[in-house]
């Protein structure tokens, strides 16, 4: 005579005498309410951790419950076990301090406030995805709103090499261009009010990436057709005495004799220093990258004139450094730069 003492999901109905297939479907009992306390255990740990996955993951349980209206039956097709869709229709009801649904012999129906609650689902996980559709194309599009700091100067020579490029291929990019000194520019990438700079001599800083993109040389420079005016006691040095080479650059000059008992006069404007330089009103302490833009073939250096070379540099916060659209817009001014 066979009869079955209990039946279990691996396991088919067993003869009463078969000491060998009850100790089977015991252990198998045993492993199953193993797993599904361990299930249980897991899912508290990572619902505890992060509040938002919370508010989804137990929206998506809760509609997949409504819909199949048993739970048994939705936890096989959510994929978890039956203790962790309990435990997770549980936390939903302790979150809304109502319950959701009636326990019936044939399943669960929507209380009324499960009805209110599922109505508003669908536009919240609706709203969910629409997030983070928009969070993956900001990451691999380049559209939106970037700044990019750059010194007045230094934007006249860098900017037409790579802006037209950038703005023509990206329609969606909408770039806000910012100018101050360098110095200024650095802290402002630091505190997270610039995406990007273009800076000169930028100092290390564990938040910053810096890439070197050219070496520009600053020295003194003269108008050929004016040059009687560039000697003598009459003679001026117009130069920028908010760049730390200015000083360094007139003591030099002074030692070598390339410029005599000169007056100095103060412009903080290097494009003004140079147009001024070309009307032939006196030397100039000037970047040669900006001669060279201003395209005056009679503008040269001073003879036995000292250098200075800085360092030209586009830096960005490092937590940016894998970001798609930001590496887009850093390897196309690069190489432009380059070229």
């Amino acid at each position: 005579m066979y009869g079955s003492i209990f039946t279990c999901d691996r396991f088919t109905p067993v003869r009463i005498g078969g000491v060998f297939n009850v100790l089977a479907c015991i252990i198998g009992g045993i492993v199953e309410l193993i797993k599904q306390v361990i299930s249980l255990c897991v899912t508290n740990f990572f619902y505890d951790g992060t509040a938002m996955s919370i508010s989804i993951e137990l929206m998506k349980c809760f509609r997949k419950t409504a819909r199949v209206g048993n739970i048994t039956a939705a936890a096989k097709k959510l994929g978890v076990t039956q203790a962790s869709l309990s435990w997770s229709i549980k936390k939903l009801e302790q979150s809304v301090n109502a319950e959701l649904f009636v326990r019936t012999k044939r399943g669960v129906v929507l209380t009324r406030a499960g009805t209110i609650v599922l109505a508003r689902s669908e536009a919240l996980l609706r709203d969910w995805a629409a997030i983070g559709n928009a969070i993956s194309e900001d990451a691999t599009d380049i559209r939106g709103t970037y700044s990019l700091g750059v010194h007045p100067a230094v934007a006249m020579v860098t900017l037409p090499r790579f802006l037209g490029m950038l703005m023509h291929d990206h329609p969606l990019l909408d770039l806000r261009i910012e100018h101050d000194s360098s110095p200024s520019t650095v802290l402002k990438v630091i505190d997270h009010k610039l995406d990007f700079a273009i800076v000169m001599n930028p100092a290390e800083h564990p938040d910053l990436v810096i890439a070197h993109l050219y070496d520009d040389e600053i020295s003194i420079w003269k108008n050929l057709n004016t040059d009687a005016r560039c000697s003598g006691a009459d003679s001026i040095v117009i130069c920028n005495p908010k760049m730390p080479q200015t000083e360094f650059l007139l003591e030099e000059a002074r030692a070598r004799d390339a410029v005599g008992d000169v007056r100095v006069m103060h412009c903080d404007q290097l494009p003004v220093i140079l147009s001024l330089v070309e009307a032939g009103v006196g030397m100039g302490i000037l970047p040669a990258t900006l001669v060279q833009y201003g395209r005056s073939g009679d503008v040269k250096p001073v003879p036995q004139s000292p250098s200075f070379i800085d360092k030209c540099c586009l830096i960005w916060r490092r937590e940016t450094q894998f970001i798609p659209a930001s590496m887009i817009i850093r390897d196309i001014i690069k190489k432009s730069m380059a070229n």
